[in-house]
């Protein structure tokens, strides 16, 4: 019995430092995560993407109404 919880206080010694740590994520030595700095540098390039796309459709959009105009202006002189 008294090997059993010697071994067993002896497991959970050198187990607490490896789950008592706050390491960031993707800073561990076997993280399968990404770090947090990757993280952060790839959601600015989302945020940058949509804010491009969003401009770029807006820009569509004006082009598509100025046609639009375009042709409403030159349909009456047509017929």
């Amino acid at each position: 019995m008294w090997i059993g919880l010697g071994s067993t206080l002896i497991i959970a010694g050198s187990a607490y430092p490896v789950f008592s740590k706050e390491e960031r994520p993707g800073h561990e030595l076997f993280s399968s995560e990404k770090p947090e700095a990757i993280l952060v540098a790839q959601e600015a390039k989302r945020k940058e993407y949509r804010k491009q796309l969003e401009e770029r459709r807006a820009e569509l959009k004006k082009e598509q109404e100025e046609l639009r105009q375009a042709l409403q202006r030159e349909e009456p002189s047509a017929s």
